[in-house]
């Protein structure tokens, strides 16, 4: 699964699930694996972004969709269902999609 944490994000990640067993971790996995999903689905905002050709990964193109605030510069306000499925970008897992981001 695409993702953008770093070493050190996952050494945090291990360190707070100390003592987690194998199941408690499988279901934080999960829910942070879903988070883009939801963010797709709750955007109202998307933006024309480069990136692999979803019909053929060996071409780029410059208008692949993907959710933005409403705020970016280059948003055009839509929905998921708007979006045409083959120029749908997801965005990647990151640190801030862990369930317990920002809690010690």
């Amino acid at each position: 699964m695409p993702h953008s944490l770093s070493e050190p994000d996952l050494r945090q990640l291990a360190h707070k699930t100390q003592g987690y067993s194998g199941a408690d971790i499988s279901i934080i996995v999960r829910d942070a694996l879903m988070q883009p999903v939801r963010k797709v689905q709750s955007a109202t905002h998307f933006k024309k972004i480069r990136g692999p050709s979803r019909s053929n990964n060996q071409l780029t193109v410059d208008d692949l969709l993907t959710p933005c605030s409403p705020g970016d510069p280059a948003a055009i306000e839509m929905t998921w269902m708007e979006v045409p499925s083959h120029k749908l970008l997801e965005p990647i897992v990151c640190m801030s999609d862990d369930p317990a981001h920002g809690q010690h």
